[in-house]
């Protein structure tokens, strides 16, 4: 199976989040952790883990509320938008309000 990239906005919201919880795991900053704490010892390494494994925990919490929020938010403006063609007076938006109601119901 093909390796799958991630779209720019989902990158772009990984790496604003991340930034703020843990650098470290900026997707430009992953491939030198490896070499990047040759000194810490067994203990250390097992806590910057721990640490890994919450940022990574609360950042993919965080990219899914946003989400949601903008699911959430593309239902209510779909909704604004259909009621805004609804309102029009003339014989020509009923046209057009059909075809994108019939464009909705299919996606």
């Amino acid at each position: 199976m093909p390796e799958q990239t991630p779209s720019e906005e989902v990158a772009q919201l990984y790496r604003r989040i991340m930034r703020e919880l843990e650098p470290d795991l900026l997707l430009e900053n992953i491939p030198a952790l490896g070499t990047k704490y040759p000194d810490e010892s067994g203990e250390e390494t097992a806590q910057r883990k721990d640490r890994y494994s919450t940022a990574f925990t609360e950042c993919f919490r965080r990219i899914d509320a946003v989400l949601a929020q903008m699911k959430q938010d593309s239902h209510v403006f779909k909704a604004h938008v259909l009621d805004l063609c609804r309102k029009k007076d003339d014989a020509s938006s009923a046209g057009v309000l059909h075809s994108i109601e019939n464009s909705i119901a299919e996606s």
